[in-house]
């Protein structure tokens, strides 16, 4: 995750669209699977045309974890569980896609082992609420960690993690140019992706 939202992210900052972003535009490689992981390969991953209509500068490439810190002053709950997410990441394995469409920087990565659970434990023991958007009906069962974050009242991005048939899905949707981000087309692209998985299986 990548910035700084007005509750959970003020306090516990996420890294993994930042270092998403990075791998897509450098070709990084990713780690070793692990043992007991579900395989991801690219075949997993949304294409050029499963983004919403009139996307461009599709790309693909393999995530890296990157290290997450606490924000200021987190308690001892929060700096815990912060590594706990840091330990869990360091043995992933997956594929990303990213594009763009009008002012929308859409991001989307499946990875595995699953994460979800550490990091809705890292989002609670930082203080902050799983959701900070109403997950529509369809995807309550998941779960999902959905993340916004703000510059004061204007949602740059939004973020949302799950875990759907033994791998994790994370979508990060932002606005550019100072656009807010589009929350239709988060869920959009993150009830693309988690389709896609869940249909794979």
């Amino acid at each position: 995750m990548i910035a700084n939202s007005t509750s959970t992210s003020r306090r516990t900052r996420f890294a993994s669209a930042s270092a998403l972003l990075a791998v897509l535009a450098a070709g990084g490689t990713a780690l070793a699977p692990a043992a007991s992981a579900a395989p991801v390969g690219p075949n997993l991953v949304l294409t050029k045309a499963e983004f919403p209509a009139g996307s461009n500068d599709y790309r693909t490439g393999k995530p890296a974890p990157s290290k997450l810190t606490a924000g200021d002053n987190p308690s001892p709950a929060c700096t815990a569980a912060t590594e706990r997410v840091n330990r869990s990441a360091a043995g992933t394995q997956g594929f990303s896609a990213s594009a763009r469409n009008g002012y929308s920087l859409m991001l989307s990565a499946v990875v595995a082992p699953p994460q979800a659970s550490v990091w809705r434990a890292a989002t609670q023991a930082c203080g902050g609420p799983v959701a900070e958007l109403p997950v529509p009906g369809d995807l309550v069962r998941y779960n999902p960690v959905v993340l916004t974050y703000r510059d004061g009242q204007r949602i740059q991005a939004v973020e949302g993690v799950a875990d759907v048939a033994g791998r994790t899905v994370d979508v990060y949707v932002g606005g550019l140019s100072e656009t807010p981000a589009n929350t239709a087309r988060f869920w959009q692209v993150f009830r693309a992706q988690i389709q896609k998985v869940e249909t794979a299986r």
